[in-house]
């Protein structure tokens, strides 16, 4: 019985490895993407320039979707050698949340047809250039909330604002501009020891789009103070203010995309609407600064 045993026990083992598949695994190709940022946007007045936060990607090859990556990546790709089509789709860190990550429905995806080979790494975007990325035009309506280059001023201080805009330079500030474009100002709000509030309110109501629809405002800023920008409802039953989110201090100009979506469609009554940005402090000596500047209002009617 145990010579039938030990050979029952090598007759299964070879049948075991013979069902086993024992083809080489292929040998993937890499994609590799360092970087994604907004290319020329001169024929936008409205957006003021080029500054973007792109930090994710949703990779899609030859209609596949691989997931999604933060950038810088280098993935491998299990495709036949040959040229293939790729899309990268921009995220973002919604209300400058990092954990909070989705694909940006303003940006069009990069759509690339690029050669990918078996252990060779392929970069895009093609040129080794960030600056692929373009705003959508289905539908998209694009507002200048405020960009500091004109005489007057369209997010005007609220009348709960200890305080009021100084409009200042680069020059005089003495920090380089915005992503090394040309810029002509910026609005600065400086809360002092008896300064304790800071809030300005746009001077136009809009009609946006309720039921779901993303209403997105983008700015750049530089701030010493948490920074909050939100909604203000204007309803048959009176007004309502409603904060969205909360941008943490930053000492360098940092670009932030606030979805206004909940605060919008959660009042789907009200006549129009009203944005908001402002910050608060305690009452330590210290002096505090809110800088902001290309502030841009994007949505789908």
């Amino acid at each position: 019985m145990k010579g039938l045993s030990h050979s029952f026990t090598i007759s299964l083992l070879v049948l075991t490895l013979a069902a086993c598949d024992m083809t080489p695994a292929q040998e993937p190709a890499y994609l590799r993407v360092d970087a994604l940022a907004l290319a020329d946007i001169q024929d936008e007045p409205w957006a003021g320039n080029t500054n973007s936060h792109i930090t994710t990607t949703w990779v899609e090859v030859d209609g596949v979707n691989l997931g999604a990556f933060d950038l810088p990546m280098e993935i491998p790709v299990i495709v036949a050698d040959g040229m293939h089509e790729v899309k990268l789709y921009p995220g973002i860190d919604i209300n400058g949340i990092a954990g909070f990550r989705g694909v940006y429905p303003f940006y069009e995806p990069l759509v690339s047809n690029i050669l990918l080979g078996k252990g060779s790494v392929s970069n895009l975007p093609i040129g080794n250039s960030p600056y692929a990325i373009a705003y959508g035009s289905n539908c998209m309506v694009g507002v200048n909330l405020e960009n500091f280059n004109s005489a007057g001023r369209t997010m005007v201080p609220a009348a709960t604002s200890d305080t009021s805009w100084t409009t200042v330079s680069s020059a005089q500030l003495k920090f380089p501009p915005i992503n090394g474009e040309p810029n002509v100002a910026s609005g600065m709000a400086i809360l002092n020891g008896g300064i304790g509030r800071f809030e300005a309110v746009s001077n136009t109501a809009y009609s946006l789009p309720t039921g779901g629809e993303n209403v997105y405002v983008e700015l750049d800023y530089r701030s010493t103070l948490p920074v909050t920008i939100g909604v203000i409802a204007n309803r048959p039953s009176g007004i309502i203010q409603q904060p969205t989110a909360t941008l943490y201090p930053k000492d360098e100009w940092s670009h932030a995309y606030i979805n206004l979506v909940t605060e919008v469609s959660g009042f789907p009554d009200a006549y129009d609407y009203q944005i908001f940005i402002g910050t608060a402090k305690d009452s330590t000596g210290k002096i505090d600064t809110i800088l902001i500047d290309n502030m841009r209002m994007i949505y789908c009617p």
